[in-house]
């Protein structure tokens, strides 16, 4: 069996078997060929959702993605084309460090996302027992950056047929209700 087909079918076994999560195939994820394990993660409610959205970002097949460990699918380079998993070393890192704040980050082909990062650890100090990544596509973030300017050149260009002393102010209220005490 590969190495991402038994990982996920070590980890689902368990829960499997108690009937916490997927279809009853127990059999399957503990005696089952790769193929049949691969068509069994694609059965799983949550796991699988998940191995898509992966899939889209990364390119890498969800049934390819199964089991792999996080650095070979999400291959994360930050904008000086350092290996973003090797600067931070989430599992030997700093201690106390909880989670990194949004950023930037490159995918192997170039594809920008917004990363976030949080450690979960069962003491305070203790080892980073699993990662919580929040993915965001940074083509959003061009879009809205696009829609703001579009509004304040429209905001520019319109305000000059506007009353000066009605215009609003980033606080909501206008010069004429704050002059006038409003």
């Amino acid at each position: 069996m590969t190495p991402g087909a038994e990982m996920f079918a070590r980890y689902a076994y368990a829960p499997n078997a108690l009937g916490y999560c997927g279809p009853p195939l127990g059999a399957t994820l503990r005696d089952g060929s790769v193929d049949e394990v691969r068509s069994a993660a694609a059965r799983f409610s949550g796991a699988w959702p998940y191995l898509q959205v992966l899939s889209r970002l990364t390119g890498i097949a969800a049934e390819e993605a199964t089991g792999k460990y996080v650095y070979d699918v999400l291959p994360f380079r930050d904008e000086d084309r350092r290996d973003w998993w090797m600067c931070v070393d989430p599992y030997n890192g700093l201690a106390t460090r909880s989670r990194h704040p949004e950023r930037s980050l490159l995918l192997g082909d170039d594809a920008e996302l917004l990363v976030s990062v949080g450690y979960v650890r069962d003491t305070r100090s203790g080892p980073v027992r699993r990662l919580v990544i929040t993915l965001r596509g940074a083509q959003q973030r061009a879009v809205g950056a696009a829609a703001i300017r579009s509004d304040a050149a429209r905001n520019r260009h319109c305000g000059r047929a506007q009353d000066a002393g009605a215009r609003r102010s980033l606080s909501g209220t206008t010069e004429r209700d704050t002059r006038m005490g409003g």
